[in-house]
């Protein structure tokens, strides 16, 4: 309720709580999303690889600076520069149909590997 604009007033009338309560639940909400992050965090980095969803309709160059922030986010150095990435997304994109002009018409899940590898697939 309150992420859809509803009013912490408005929500603890609607639940039949106060507004203490209702802001004791949000504080204890945003700790359990800051926990579940960490967690996702130290997932990815015991699996191994880290996984950029790209989603349709997204341009490639756009694409390709998504994976360039995952990487930093994870202090991952990749092994390849913009440009071979570029080639390598466009690459697997044509092999499923996934392109039109410089967009993707396509879901494409990008791996980044610790050692700087990023493998690209379509998504079916």
């Amino acid at each position: 309720m309150y992420f859809s604009g509803m009013k912490v007033d408005e929500i603890a009338r609607k639940l039949g709580k106060s507004r203490a309560d209702i802001y004791l639940i949000l504080r204890r909400a945003k700790n359990v999303v800051e926990r579940c992050s960490r967690t996702l965090e130290v997932y990815a980095s015991v699996r191994g690889f880290v996984k950029v969803d790209l989603e349709a309709g997204r341009d490639v160059l756009s694409a390709i600076d998504a994976v360039l922030r995952a990487a930093d986010a994870h202090g991952i150095k990749l092994s390849e520069t913009s440009a071979q990435l570029l080639m390598s997304l466009l690459k697997t994109a044509e092999a499923c149909d996934g392109i039109e002009g410089l967009s993707l018409k396509r879901p494409i899940e990008a791996r980044i590997r610790k050692e700087g590898i990023v493998l690209f697939r379509c998504v079916t």
